[in-house]
């Protein structure tokens, strides 16, 4: 038999699981306000920073509604998008920074 979750854990996973999704929503919506009053190579960074999130947005609504062996794929690549997408933008402001510091590559 497998393992039956009693009514409030359900509950409190639900509640959890919403939080989250709207914290990553609201995350989306203030990228984009940043996205559109910042410079060419800062804006490419949050660009990138901004398509990670939508990974992780995505990924979240997945979890959210995992019933399959399907889902748990799409939602562990949607988990990797997400993790490269972030690491590319980490990058990028990091190769910025140092360019305003003055550092050589």
């Amino acid at each position: 038999m497998g393992y039956k979750k009693n009514k409030n854990m359900q509950y409190l996973e639900i509640i959890l699981q919403s939080i989250s999704i709207i914290m990553v929503a609201l995350t989306i919506v203030f990228t984009l306000g940043i996205i559109w009053r910042v410079e060419m190579r800062l804006d490419l960074a949050y660009k990138v920073f901004f398509c990670a999130l939508v990974f992780l947005f995505l990924s979240k609504l997945t979890e959210f509604f995992v019933e399959s062996d399907l889902l748990i794929m799409i939602e562990q690549v949607l988990n990797i998008l997400f993790s490269t997408f972030l690491l590319l933008g980490i990058w990028l402001m990091r190769d910025l920074m140092r360019d305003i510091d003055g550092e050589k590559k």
